[in-house]
């Protein structure tokens, strides 16, 4: 795999534009993603300290209020996750970045570096690092556990997970086990996350009241080691080559396709958000 991927890949595998000859080249596109991440490989346990800690603690900021939600993470059930997780945290990938999907009784996600700019809220759930995590599941959905999101089966045959967004559970969810990697589960604060989760939406279940990141950092914490653990050497920046605004027009131009477009777990029926939204 070479050491960058075309703009017109990385942008179908993070953004997945909307035409149908663009989703045929997501689907043979998303796998040199995972090449990419496994041929830079190092061992982060002996590289830095601070990655021997496997619990991820996030500050975000609710109503002008600050809020803990520590997360342990799991290396022994799936390594590159864990491993990718904490090299976003150890860059600062994530503080800054907003809570892009909420959904009461049922979810919360965030992860989207296309978030940190207020004025991108019609795409936010599209972005992602530039590339993609080869999938690592074996964990059920419980109630608190966190996994990464990805594209659908369509155009993500292999279920390989965005790089960055994550989605954090509040209650079992049997109809996706198997589809996505679970890496890891909140210890702490899942009362925050399901105050999020209840937090007033627009019609995309974005937040109206925006919720960030304040800031994100590994602490030590009583999980799971992992002797090795791969991750990239240098966590590639956010996709800046395609605008926001041209993003907005092609998915206004194919609004049929844009579910399939957005890195987030959807098997669920009309009566199951229904009933989330009751409950």
């Amino acid at each position: 795999m070479h050491k960058s991927i075309s703009t017109t890949f990385g942008v179908v595998l993070l953004l997945g534009l909307t035409s149908c000859s663009t989703i045929r080249k997501a689907t043979n596109s998303v796998t040199s993603g995972a090449k990419k991440l496994g041929s830079s490989a190092v061992n982060l346990v002996t590289k830095d300290d601070d990655f021997q800690y496997n619990t991820a603690r996030f500050v975000v900021n609710v109503n002008g209020s600050e809020r803990v939600i520590d997360i342990a993470l799991d290396p022994e059930a799936a390594p590159n996750h864990v491993a990718n997780f904490k090299k976003l945290i150890n860059d600062g990938y994530y503080e800054g970045l907003a809570v892009h999907r909420a959904i009461p009784n049922f979810l919360i996600q965030t992860g989207d570096p296309r978030s940190k700019r207020a004025d991108s809220r019609p795409v936010w759930g599209l972005g992602g690092p530039g590339y993609t995590i080869p999938s690592e599941i074996d964990l059920k959905h419980k109630t608190g556990s966190v996994a990464m999101a990805r594209l659908g089966d369509r155009i993500n045959p292999l279920r390989e997970s965005n790089g960055s967004q994550f989605y954090i559970c509040l209650k079992p969810m049997p109809s996706i086990d198997g589809k996505y990697t679970v890496f890891g589960n909140v210890v702490n604060g899942l009362d925050v996350v399901s105050m999020i989760s209840k937090t007033s939406t627009d019609e995309n279940d974005v937040p109206i009241s925006t919720i960030r990141i304040v800031s994100a950092s590994l602490i030590p914490g009583d999980t799971p080691m992992s002797s090795e653990v791969i991750a990239p050497e240098v966590s590639p920046r956010p996709e800046e080559q395609v605008s926001d605004a041209e993003l907005e027009r092609e998915i206004a131009e194919s609004p049929d396709t844009a579910d399939d477009l957005k890195s987030e777990p959807s098997n669920r029926s009309l009566f199951g958000k229904l009933l989330d939204r009751i409950w």
